[in-house]
């Protein structure tokens, strides 16, 4: 790791220092930087990877929401609940159940003498 850091350290001095002709290393990269090629690879590079940046942001955070910081003095700091929506199973129970449902499967019977609350408990728990 110090090896690494040494010579790291070198690189960088060097590039800096030591003159490569009239300029140091880092001077010609400003120069060619500054040409007008490098302007339009820059503009040309931002027009493509701008728009796929914010279908990423876009996918990743969903629609932009924000939030309220500051209740007015007697406002209530929650909202009623809506009523949930109709399920698209309405009268077939659970929708977590549906999965199984589905496939066929029926629920497996306790063992013989358990009560629920005996095969609920999770070891540790009381």
């Amino acid at each position: 790791m110090l090896v690494t850091l040494a010579a790291l350290a070198l690189c960088v001095w060097a590039c800096f220092s030591v003159r490569l002709g009239s300029r140091t290393l880092a001077e010609h990269a400003d120069a060619i930087g500054q040409t007008p090629e490098a302007a339009a690879l820059i503009e040309g590079t931002r027009e493509t990877i701008n728009p796929a940046l914010e279908r990423a942001r876009e996918r990743v955070l969903g629609e932009y929401v924000t939030a309220p910081t500051y209740l007015e003095p007697g406002e209530p700091a929650t909202q009623e609940a809506s009523p949930p929506a109709e399920s698209i199973y309405a009268g077939q129970g659970s929708n977590l159940d549906m999965g199984a449902r589905d496939r066929g499967a029926t629920p497996r019977p306790a063992p013989e003498g358990a009560t629920r609350a005996a095969t609920s408990r999770l070891p540790g728990r009381r």
